[in-house]
């Protein structure tokens, strides 16, 4: 069953966040969903090529929350107007951040998941995780929730918030999984970055991290790559 928004764009506006800026897309199975995955899309892109997830992973008894990000200029992109979770300067370690954007859609992912708790689902059983963009911005949302998350996902991401981290972790995740894969052979977001994510979530914050890397995947995902993902995710809300 799809419902876009449906009774959730109550609890959206009584949260603060515009069903105009931000468009919500859920998908279920059950009446009474007892876990739920917030998924994120990449830059420039929307919820849209995502909403194959629920046939995919066949997860009866799973909420899918897929929002699209509103449309912003882009630096990155010589301003030209997108749809995009905060502003991206450059693909590169060491570039300038957009902290403010970044805030402003953490603040919007735990409106999520405090709509999902407040549905019924405890926060221990929803997992937050997205693609390209959307992965580094679940990795900051997550990290800095309160209540322990039942996962966090990052696909051909990257850590944000560098500059914040790792004293932006909060003592609620300390125990949470977090799943990272990457493709060996991703040109935009070097598969470097996905090592050194995963390092510094390791070694800095001592948090529970499974790096995945698959040969001879660029910008994308692949069959294997969600496989092990719904494996994982399964094996957290079963």
């Amino acid at each position: 069953q799809r419902r876009v928004h449906g009774e959730f764009i109550q609890l959206a506006r009584q949260m603060g966040f515009s069903s105009s800026k931000y468009d919500v897309t859920v998908l279920r199975s059950s009446a009474a969903p007892t876990a739920s995955l917030i998924w994120l899309h990449g830059l420039g892109d929307t919820s849209a090529p995502w909403r194959q997830i629920q046939d995919r992973f066949a997860i009866p008894y799973m909420r899918f929350i897929l929002p699209t990000a509103p449309v912003r200029p882009v630096s990155l992109n010589g301003n030209l107007r997108s749809n995009a979770w905060f502003d991206l300067h450059d693909l590169s370690p060491d570039s300038p951040e957009d902290e403010a954007g970044i805030d402003e859609s953490c603040k919007f992912v735990h409106d999520l998941i405090a709509a999902e708790v407040a549905e019924g689902v405890p926060a221990n059983r929803i997992v937050v995780g997205g693609f390209s963009q959307g992965g580094a911005l679940a990795l900051a949302a997550g990290l800095q929730y309160p209540s322990p998350l039942g996962g966090i996902v990052c696909l051909s991401g990257f850590l944000p918030l560098r500059s914040r981290f790792p004293a932006m972790v909060l003592p609620s995740q300390k125990s949470t999984p977090i799943f990272i894969g990457h493709g060996d052979g991703d040109p935009l977001v070097l598969p470097q970055w996905a090592a050194l994510t995963a390092q510094r979530l390791k070694q800095e914050a001592g948090l529970n991290v499974t790096l995945s890397v698959y040969r001879g995947l660029s910008h994308s995902v692949s069959d294997q790559e969600m496989h092990d993902f719904r494996q994982w995710l399964k094996s957290l809300v079963q």
